[in-house]
């Protein structure tokens, strides 16, 4: 029985180890919504980040204690104002990340102020309307992001306490940071700079990932997000995951084929011995009989088939009578 577990356990595990992950990750991508947060969230999770739904909270409160993280990316989704303010005090991470009128009450409680969208004389990336670069300040560490595009963003007005990290051409902020308590709130003006479309970019998938970590302290706080759409499926492991889903079960697999060597590698009991003694025993008579008796051995006969007897040939000298 346990050797046929260890045979099961390589048959399944091969498969499943030896599929390529680049071609679950472009599943992954394809099953997603395209303004949905599922590679980001995908990412997070390869980053070894815990991410899981905010929405399932009560409207009026954080779920869980201060030493997490909270990315809101819809403001009408997310718990009340005050109750963020006193999460952030107490030492939580908290980003808005909403452009629209509904996210102003919150960004106002936590210290910002939500402007109007940037100048329109301002350069437009690839000539595209909607889309407009900002650049980080050195405040922001962010390695290997020279500029971030943001699509229709708003800007966020200057006001006491805030450092800005990212800004357009003019000046204007479409990013801030502000220490509240014993905790840090960001405000991005671009609800959709980590959706699954921007990340087509490189620079806004690394500024992404910098975000992410910052926010976590580099995994070490769970990350919370409120406004998920349905495509992002965080708190579940179905297409969107496929390719954590497809490595988890590798790992299972591999779980029990070592399970499986280590069977075979604890002693046996004596029956055991007396049993895998005469079953050898048997054997060896079987193909020292068939090696001595051709006739024993199963299939084509080895010497073809029979031939009908035929008597001697006659001799053509007549016999003759002794003298």
């Amino acid at each position: 029985m346990k050797r046929a577990r260890l045979v099961w356990a390589l048959l399944c595990a091969t498969p499943v180890a030896c599929l390529p992950r680049a071609q679950a990750q472009a599943q992954a991508r394809e099953s997603g919504r395209w303004d949905a947060l599922g590679r980001m969230v995908q990412s997070a999770r390869e980053a070894g980040v815990s991410v899981s739904r905010g929405d399932g909270s009560p409207r009026g409160a954080v779920d869980g204690p201060p030493r997490g993280a909270l990315w809101i990316q819809d403001a009408e989704a997310a718990p009340t104002p005050n109750a963020v303010l006193e999460f952030a005090r107490a030492g939580g991470q908290v980003l808005i990340a909403d452009e629209r009128p509904a996210a102003a009450p919150l960004l106002s409680a936590l210290g910002f102020r939500l402007g109007p969208p940037p100048d329109e004389t301002l350069e437009r990336v690839g000539g595209h309307p909607a889309l407009v670069a900002a650049q980080p300040t050195p405040a922001l560490r962010a390695p290997g992001v020279s500029r971030v595009i943001a699509n229709l963003p708003a800007r966020l007005e200057p006001t006491p306490d805030v450092q800005t990290l990212l800004e357009f051409a003019d000046g204007t902020a479409l990013m801030q940071r502000r220490a509240l308590g014993r905790g840090v709130v960001w405000a991005l003006a671009d609800g959709s700079t980590c959706i699954d479309l921007m990340l087509e970019s490189d620079e806004n998938a690394r500024f992404c990932a910098a975000l992410v970590a910052l926010l976590t302290q580099e995994g070490q706080r769970p990350l919370r997000v409120y406004g998920l759409n349905a495509g992002d499926t965080p708190d579940t492991q179905p297409e969107a995951s496929l390719g954590d889903d497809l490595v988890e079960r590798a790992g299972l697999a591999r779980d029990t084929v070592n399970e499986a060597i280590a069977d075979l590698s604890r002693p046996l009991p004596p029956e055991a011995w007396v049993r895998a003694m005469v079953a050898l025993c048997v054997a060896v008579a079987i193909v020292l009989a068939a090696a001595r008796f051709p006739g024993l051995r199963v299939g084509r006969r080895v010497h073809g088939p029979r031939r009908r007897a035929t008597p001697p040939p006659q001799s053509t000298t007549p016999k003759t009578s002794p003298r």
